[in-house]
């Protein structure tokens, strides 16, 4: 085979392919994931809304920074441009926060805890999107697009002395 023939076979295969299977998938998606954490609610609303405190227990998380309110909403900057508005706050029972201005991707988070038998049941809803058609192709067939949410919610469980294992829910 000819060595451009062979370069542009290989950047099809690539790029285009992944792009064109992009553009077919939708920008949005929904994934929930829920753990039971033998702790009260109390004890777990405390560690989650302590931003600056999550590099204790999030390795994705080294070094938050405290951002300017946004309409009166916190903001923190968790890792690299990454920065989330808090945009609702239910203690102990719900916390969303929303991405601010990343041309990649966006969408929310909801952290929902309930009591539950034997201690707490945490859910994360993610309400996502992915702007980029490549980007979805890889966000939904290769990291997979609840891979943050099972992440966070293992580092949560761990972060109690309890293996993390989140249950699979919905996506959409």
């Amino acid at each position: 085979m000819h060595p451009i023939l062979l370069f542009v076979t290989v950047l099809v295969i690539l790029v285009v392919a992944p792009v064109a299977v992009g553009l077919m998938l939708p920008v949005r998606h929904t994934v929930t994931r829920r753990i039971v954490i033998q702790r009260p609610r109390e004890q777990i609303w405390a560690r989650i809304v302590d931003f600056a405190g999550q590099t204790a227990w999030r390795p994705d998380v080294k070094r938050p920074v405290r951002l300017d309110d946004h309409d009166g909403h916190e903001v923190w900057r968790e890792a690299g441009d990454l920065a989330l508005e808090t945009v609702e706050t239910l203690p102990p029972e719900r916390l969303t926060r929303r991405v601010v201005a990343n041309r990649m991707f966006g969408g929310t988070w909801t952290v929902t805890l309930r009591q539950a038998p034997g201690g707490t049941e945490v859910a994360v809803t993610e309400s996502g999107e992915v702007y980029h058609p490549l980007f979805r192709t890889i966000s939904k067939f290769v990291i997979g697009h609840d891979r943050a949410v099972r992440a966070y919610l293992t580092s949560l469980a761990r972060s109690f002395g309890e293996d993390g294992n989140p249950s699979k829910d919905s996506d959409e």
